[in-house]
Parts: C-alpha cells; structure tokens; sequence
C-alpha cells in the first residue's frame, strides 16, 4: 500500500532527481519520523542515511559494476561507492586489474 500511495504521490513522468518525493519535509524530520517509527515497532533505529547504504552495500554485494552503482546511488564520480563499499569484497577476490577496469 505504501508504494502505491509513493506512486501515485510521485508518477513516473514526474520523477526527476530534483523533485522531493515528501515536498515540505526536511531531512531531520523525515529522520525523526524515521526514529520514532523504528522505536514503536521496536526495531534498532535507522536513518535515511542507513538505508542508503544498505541498499547501495545490496547492490555491491550483487555484483554491480562500479558505473551502475554509481548511476543507481546518484554518485558523480565511480570512486566514491568503491571507495565506501569495497571493504565488502574480499581481497583475493578482485584483483587490481578488475578495479582498473570499472575506474575506466
């Protein structure tokens, strides 16, 4: 229900980077809204920041390529998600060559 009422709050041809989806609310109060909700249903408390990251930490974690990443979280630059995110590859797993390459 709820991503029906985000859909209908927001419609495709209406999403665009710049536009809020929650027009009016800040960051803090979408955050101590967050807070409060994760206190009732008696959850450790998450941000909007947390989620992001877990949500880019998935992505990582399914094998997208630095550029997707990138493009999917909003990052301008392919070193930033690889730089917060690649603690989560093992290192024998990658090799310098394979990092090379998504940097290109």
């Amino acid at each position: 229900w709820l991503m029906r009422l985000l859909e209908d709050t927001c419609p495709p041809e209406d999403r665009l980077p710049n536009r809020l989806v929650f027009p009016g609310a800040s960051q803090s109060a979408v955050g101590n809204a967050m807070a409060r909700a994760c206190r009732a249903a008696g959850i450790p408390v998450y941000s909007p920041h947390d989620l992001r990251h877990r949500r880019a930490s998935l992505w990582h974690g399914q094998g997208l390529s630095g550029r997707e990443l990138a493009e999917r979280g909003g990052w301008a630059k392919v070193s930033m998600p690889l730089d917060v995110y690649s603690h989560l590859i093992p290192d024998k797993e990658v090799g310098a060559s394979q990092y090379a390459e998504v940097l290109r």
